[in-house]
Order: structure tokens, then C-alpha cells, then sequence
């Protein structure tokens, strides 16, 4: 008996057996992330009916410059005038879309028009 007491070897035996006991309880675990609770959908309003008039009439080329400083304040306001100034390309004069570019410099719809 390798000098080991009786008590000593009933220890190691009990200590032995725990070890699988211990480790599967550990790697029964899931390693899956908790679920997250379903998202609401997101609801995008309307355009404006006004809004989408303008950009209508734009494919037609009957938007005009006093028309396109009514909707001055609206976020799309730049895209609305591009649209504009797009219908009517080959009449438009430099110093117009010179002063576009200067509008709307830095952004993207300048970056657009200047593409086209």
C-alpha cells in the first residue's frame, strides 16, 4: 500500500470521482448568448404629399427656381433642387450650378451633382 493510510486513499478515491461530476456539470452550461427580446418594427412617416408633388414634377422639368425656395426648409430641400437642376442640364447656366455646389458643399448631394 505504498505507505497511504486507509483514510488517505478513501479521499483521493472521493476526490477522483467529483472531478467528472464537477466537470460536466460545468460544460453542460450553454454556451449560447441569452435571447433578446423581438424589437418593435419601426414606422417611417409619409413624405410630405407636397414633397412628393415637387419631386414629381422635377422628372417633368416644370420646377422652377421660386417653386424650390418654398421647400427651403425641408431636409431633402438639397435633393429636391439637384432633381431640379438635373431636368435641366444641358440649359443650365455655370454660374448656377456653381452657386448649388457652394450651397451644398461637403455634402453628398454635391458630390452627386458634381458626378453627373
Amino acid at each position: 500500500m505504498l505507505g497511504y493510510s486507509r483514510s488517505m486513499l478513501k479521499r483521493a478515491c472521493l476526490l477522483l470521482l467529483s472531478i467528472p461530476l464537477v466537470a460536466g456539470a460545468t460544460g453542460a452550461r450553454s454556451t449560447q448568448p441569452p435571447l433578446l427580446p423581438p424589437r418593435p418594427p419601426v414606422t417611417i412617416p409619409a413624405p410630405d404629399p407636397a414633397l412628393v408633388a415637387a419631386l414629381e414634377a422635377t422628372s417633368r422639368g416644370g420646377l422652377d427656381d421660386l417653386v424650390l425656395a418654398g421647400f427651403s426648409g425641408q431636409p431633402l430641400a438639397g435633393w429636391l433642387e439637384y432633381a431640379a437642376l438635373r431636368a435641366r442640364f444641358d440649359r443650365l447656366p455655370p454660374a448656377r450650378g456653381a452657386a448649388f455646389l457652394a450651397a451644398h458643399k461637403g455634402e453628398p448631394v454635391a458630390a452627386a451633382f458634381r458626378a453627373d
